[in-house]
């Protein structure tokens, strides 16, 4: 299919001397609603000595670059950006469809060098250390014009003395040299560069490549959080938590909406809610006439201000995340609302004039119980009743508990599968027929490979290894546990004792990891 974008970069081949392959191992929609994509591309490109070109594992797209059409073999670095583990068999796939040696021991001075980052990967690195040549600890801005320099410096002198370089910059981990990391933060997101030209496809709402998060500005207005859910990766991977300043937020928007042909926002940050000029921004936007909207808001930072300029700003359907409806939980999970606040909020969501209203909730919590579950029925019955009668007017999307490295969860582990179809199924019989829910269920396997994959090390790289080649398909997964006498369901359910020296414990995550294990205490106390 014919693929056009605007602000695409396209340079001349013959005399730069880093090609850079940047690579989403997913489809392009999805990809393009990454605003880590347009920000990497933009950055490499900046430089005279770079050159970047995209690549997206893609059914719609052959496996070249979306530049220039040249095969992967062609770049001599390839930078892969891993945003959830599900994807880590894409990435091998990638290496193995371009004819790259997908093993960073079986490689030599005429393959490119293997780059990884992104979040899953910053907060577990061992399950790709095998397959890696350089994995990225923490957020790339400061990072990256190193590393490019380091390339350059080390033009000719062959691999082994640029992954030695490398492997000197803070936030590069080079698992061949076992080198001890720390994650890097950028300090002041004020002097951290935001993707201005961001690239905008130009095709319709129903073609293939129209971005999950629709032709919209990515406009990040803060970056961490600093709630603390126990369970939350990204809350822990990305702290401290760090504001734009509203002077700053401003001239992205002006500057940026000048070279992106859009007239739509999506105001992006895991707590963006919580910026001290939040309604001064969304103020701003609505009055120099742009449309805007956020992709979730907590329950405890919002009011009828706040919605009534989302609506003025065309978002059509507010989002928030309770998680459990159970205040027991929401203890144990560290994420506290006053009892009774969905309700609340429900409400005010319903008398300021929007129609539907989208929740997220987890199932499998550690501590839960059938009756918690009860309670996320009767509580979705109770906002119904406000007023939401249209069909599908709440959109309800549940996802399963899965531990994750670095956070004070990672000690748990999941539900049982039965448990959790057990409790799936309560849902589904609870709800049945009431046209006003619009229920989603994650995939329950995909769910116990993702924690499979989540709290593991090297150990399993010949399971990966084997699962690409079989075409990462689920019967190839099947197959994997039956090659390798293997019972991930198993392997996921175990809660793991307390001095468990986990594979990612050498990774410096930037604070003290008793933090950790403090707030792990906690949540085994009010289990208990």
């Amino acid at each position: 299919m014919n693929l056009v974008e605007y602000n695409v970069v396209k340079k001349d081949w013959r005399n730069i001397p880093i090609k850079f392959a940047l690579f989403y191992p997913n489809v392009y929609r999805v990809g393009m609603s990454c605003l880590a994509i347009h920000l990497l591309y933009e950055l490499l490109n900046s430089r005279n000595d770079v050159l970047c070109e995209r690549f997206f594992l893609d059914p719609n797209l052959p496996l070249t670059s979306i530049e220039s059409k040249r095969y992967l073999k062609s770049f001599n670095i390839v930078g892969f950006s891993l945003q959830y583990e599900l994807d880590y068999v894409n990435f091998i796939k990638a290496l193995l469809e371009s004819g790259i040696p997908p093993l960073s021991k079986d490689r030599g001075e005429g393959d490119p060098i293997i780059c990884l980052g992104g979040p899953a990967i910053t907060s577990n690195p061992e399950p790709l250390a095998s397959f890696a040549d350089v994995i990225f600890i923490g957020e790339v801005e400061d990072t990256l014009n190193k590393f490019l320099d380091a390339v350059i410096e080390c033009e000719g002198r062959g691999r082994i003395e640029l992954l030695e370089n490398v492997s000197k910059i803070p936030g590069i981990y080079v698992p061949s040299l076992n080198n001890r990391v720390k994650r890097v933060w950028v300090e002041d997101l004020d002097n951290a560069h935001h993707a201005l030209k961001q690239i905008i496809p130009a095709c319709s709402s129903n073609s293939p490549f129209h971005p999950v998060l629709g032709k919209s500005f990515l406009l990040e207005v803060s970056r961490g959080c600093g709630f603390g859910c126990r369970f939350c990766l990204e809350g822990y991977n990305y702290l401290p938590m760090r504001f734009r300043s509203f002077e700053n937020i401003l001239a992205i928007v002006n500057e940026g909406l000048k070279f992106t042909p859009t007239n739509n926002l999506i105001i992006i940050g895991s707590a963006a809610f919580v910026h001290p000029r939040f309604k001064d921004i969304l103020e701003y936007l609505y009055k120099c006439g742009f449309k805007f909207s956020i992709p979730s808001l907590r329950l405890d930072f919002v009011d009828e201000d706040v919605l009534k300029l989302l609506k003025l700003g065309g978002q059509r359907t507010p989002v928030f995340a309770p998680e459990t409806a159970s205040q027991r939980l929401l203890k144990i999970i560290n994420k506290r609302f006053e009892e009774g606040i969905l309700f609340d909020v429900a409400k005010l969501v319903k008398s300021v004039g929007f129609n539907n209203v989208k929740l997220y909730f987890m199932i499998g919590l550690p501590g839960e119980s059938i009756e918690d579950i009860e309670l996320v029925v009767d509580s979705l019955r109770k906002i119904a009743d406000v007023g939401f009668s249209h069909p599908k007017s709440i959109r309800v999307s549940f996802s399963f508990f899965v531990p994750k490295p670095n956070t004070p969860f990672q000690w748990f582990g999941m539900d049982s599968k039965q448990s959790l179809k057990r409790k799936v199924k309560l849902i589904k019989d609870a709800l049945h027929g009431d046209r006003r829910f619009d229920i989603r269920f994650p995939n329950l396997r995909e769910s116990i490979i993702q924690a499979f994959i989540s709290r593991s090390g090297p150990n399993i790289t010949p399971v990966l290894l084997f699962v690409a080649k079989n075409g990462g398909s689920p019967s190839s997964w099947h197959a994997a546990e039956k090659f390798f006498k293997l019972s991930i369901e198993d392997m996921v359910v175990n809660q793991l004792d307390f001095k468990y020296s986990f594979p990612w414990d050498d990774v410096d995550i930037g604070y003290d990891k008793t933090l950790l294990a403090n707030e792990y205490s906690k949540a085994l106390s009010l289990i208990k």
